[in-house]
């Protein structure tokens, strides 16, 4: 029950703000759309900051959740990316608020999730030193949090293959390769 009332006051705050500037949403707001109280809301969150977090985190969880079923990471972000497009308005919106640093932060936690998974499982049995694991991870980390924060920036203007593709070109599942000039 308690999550069924989370899932509601996300998609209520969502859109509001789809059909509204950020600054103007209250908390009344959103739990009027859902019928319940402010305290409900509180019971849950701290903020409308905490909402977003958990809702947008709630949405990768079972996207990256769904990545390590089909095993090609690409293909996930191709997915992640496109359902992106999909909600254009409200990221765009969150990108562009005061909920930007904490929507940047949840990206970066994120990939870097994504990425310390792929790099440890491709490295296991190579003799990497755990700095050497953490500079690759963070390097690919901040490459594709850049990235995708650059094509928000842009108003998501380029097609999510185009990026997809380019990424695919440059990274692929050349983990390997890189992890062996790490090795010692």
């Amino acid at each position: 029950m308690a999550q069924a009332t989370k899932e509601r006051l996300f998609r209520s705050f969502k859109s509001l703000v789809e059909e509204n500037p950020i600054n103007k949403i209250t908390i009344s707001n959103i739990t009027e759309r859902v019928g319940v109280n402010r305290h409900t809301f509180y019971y849950h969150f701290r903020d409308e900051k905490d909402l977003m977090v958990w809702g947008i985190t709630q949405n990768l969880d079972k996207a990256k959740a769904d990545a390590i079923k089909e095993g090609n990471w690409i293909d996930s972000l191709d997915k992640i990316l496109m359902k992106a497009e999909e909600e254009r308005k409200f990221l765009l919106a969150l990108f562009h608020s005061h909920l930007k640093e904490g929507f940047c932060e949840i990206i970066q936690t994120w990939s870097l999730s994504i990425f310390d998974r792929i790099i440890r499982e491709n490295s296991q049995g190579m003799n990497i030193r755990e700095q050497d694991l953490q500079f690759v991870i963070k390097l690919l980390t901040y490459g594709l949090s850049g990235i995708v924060m650059d094509w928000l920036a842009g108003g998501m203007m380029d097609s999510h293959r185009k990026i997809c593709e380019q990424v695919r070109t440059l990274i692929g599942d050349s983990f390997q390769g890189v992890l062996k000039q790490f090795a010692r």
